[in-house]
């Protein structure tokens, strides 16, 4: 045996284990995040039987005034009595009968924000009869969730017996304060008159203003929603307040959707006594063009060297600009 190469071979066996690094073994990776549908907080998933939700049909009976001392957070407590969440299908979620928002605005952040961490503040909901549910607060997380592909979403019922329309109507707006500076026309006239002389100050208009909204509340919502498309002006909307057969209008209209209103047309309307379907196809029905007179001097000095078809749409722009000056005015009271 070779004494030397042994010492030799233990040497440096010696050298390499001393120079060796111990490393602590590798963590394994994190899992990368993938959100989930989830439903929170929830006690009963699929409940045998739902609560007692009190439901009964749309009373024409006026509804008494609710107390003006009372927070949205008492309002809730009260009719919210049970601090318990279903979840329920969306197909099921309906919004209230009378909208008072329409337009959901910019969805992305509340978007992210569920699909990172669900829902965790619970809709509010009243029955609506037939198994649905009319959405107190929480429209735009149920479209979130739709969105989503979600099958349920959390809901808190209420007490149908004290949840009066009122009551509803108030919780929606006060639920939705931080949309305030975004609403469109149409919803500032419907938030308005729930918060009555409140509206000066949390939607920032004046007294006339808040008043024009008070009269023009009392429109269909389809009137309304021309308004945010600019279809119709809101003089033009006031005469309409005056006109009794304004269902019959709404029912030509959609059965018609290639018949528009205009100004004219509305004034013709609200001068044509009784309204019948007859009467108010025969004004809606288009009408030939109407020619009109442009003083020699004002093609001279402004037009000279156009065509015909160049002056008309000249003209167009001019009334166009001229009553949407009217209409801004309006607005800014």
């Amino acid at each position: 045996m070779n004494i030397e190469k042994m010492k030799a071979f233990a040497q440096a066996q010696r050298e390499s284990e001393e120079s060796t690094e111990i490393r602590p073994a590798p963590k394994p990776a994190e899992p990368e995040y993938q959100p989930e549908a989830i439903y929170i907080p929830i006690e009963d998933d699929e409940p045998s039987e739902m609560p007692d939700d009190g439901f009964a049909e749309v009373s024409n009976e006026e509804e008494p005034k609710l107390p003006e001392t009372e927070t949205i957070e008492e309002v809730i407590a009260k009719c919210f009595p049970e601090d318990k969440s279903y979840n329920i299908e969306l197909d099921r979620l309906l919004p209230l009968r009378s909208p008072i928002f329409t337009d959901g605005g910019d969805l992305s952040e509340l978007s992210s924000s569920i699909a990172r961490m669900g829902i965790t503040e619970p809709l509010l909901v009243r029955s609506a009869g037939n198994g649905e549910y009319e959405i107190l607060s929480g429209n735009r997380r149920r479209t979130v969730a739709e969105q989503l592909m979600w099958v349920k979403v959390p809901c808190r019922i209420g007490d149908g017996k004290l949840i009066t329309d009122e009551y509803a109507r108030r919780i929606i707006v006060e639920t939705n304060r931080q949309r305030f500076p975004e609403l469109t026309l149409s919803e500032q006239i419907r938030v308005s008159a729930v918060l009555g002389e409140r509206a000066e100050k949390e939607l920032g208009i004046t007294s006339e203003q808040l008043e024009l909204f008070g009269r023009l509340n009392a429109l269909e919502q389809d009137f309304l929603l021309m308004l945010d498309s600019g279809a119709v002006s809101i003089s033009d909307n006031e005469i309409l307040c005056g006109i009794k057969d304004r269902a019959i209008l709404l029912d030509v209209l959609k059965q018609h959707p290639e018949m528009k209103l205009t100004s004219g047309k509305i004034r013709e309307l609200s001068s044509a006594g009784a309204l019948t379907e007859e009467v108010i196809l025969e004004i809606l029905k288009p009408k030939p063009p109407v020619m009109v007179a442009v003083p020699a001097e004002i093609i001279s000095e402004y037009l000279g060297g156009k065509t015909a078809e160049e002056i008309s749409e000249v003209v167009s722009a001019a009334v166009r600009t001229y009553f949407s000056g009217i209409w801004d005015s309006e607005i800014d009271g």
